[in-house]
């Protein structure tokens, strides 16, 4: 699907979908797959100048994963917030490691 998304140029459903991979990477401890691929999500936004408050919040949780303190819920808290941007496109990102 994620591909298909790509192929198509459709970089934050591409991202959306990409943050379900991330979430179920990180239940299953490959932090280090998950990692890669939210930096390719980063990229694939930033390159589409989709909002950037999507991309902090996606470096946000890039970071975390580094940081080895994200968890599921936190990738999962993420893609929503990204879905609301559609219809708050100013809203505030206030996630914060626990």
């Amino acid at each position: 699907m994620r591909r298909e998304f790509i192929r198509n140029s459709l970089a934050e459903e591409a991202g959306i979908c990409g943050l379900d991979v991330v979430e179920g990477l990180l239940v299953l401890g490959r932090g280090a797959e998950a990692v890669n691929l939210a930096r390719k999500i980063v990229h694939e936004f930033t390159n589409a100048k989709l909002n950037t408050r999507a991309i902090t919040a996606l470096s946000y949780l890039t970071e975390a994963i580094v940081a080895k303190r994200a968890s599921a819920t936190m990738a999962h808290d993420v893609r929503e917030y990204i879905i609301s941007l559609r219809t708050s496109p100013e809203r505030e990102f206030t996630m914060t490691l626990a």
